[in-house]
């Protein structure tokens, strides 16, 4: 279960930081925003791969 939030908020944190950095360089504060939603479906896309793994290996 922890390795599942691991999972999840660590991409958040990492896209949103990237989205910070350039949003510092271009002066824009949209890319914060896009850098959390990038976050978001990143880590969604993980954690539907870690269900499909668990799922191959009860069967």
């Amino acid at each position: 279960m922890i390795k599942i939030a691991y999972e999840f908020v660590l991409s958040i944190i990492i896209w949103f930081i990237i989205g910070y950095l350039f949003a510092h360089y271009y002066d824009n504060k949209i890319f914060i925003v896009i850098g959390f939603f990038i976050g978001l479906f990143m880590g969604f896309l993980k954690f539907v791969k870690l269900i499909k793994n668990k799922k191959i290996k009860k069967v």
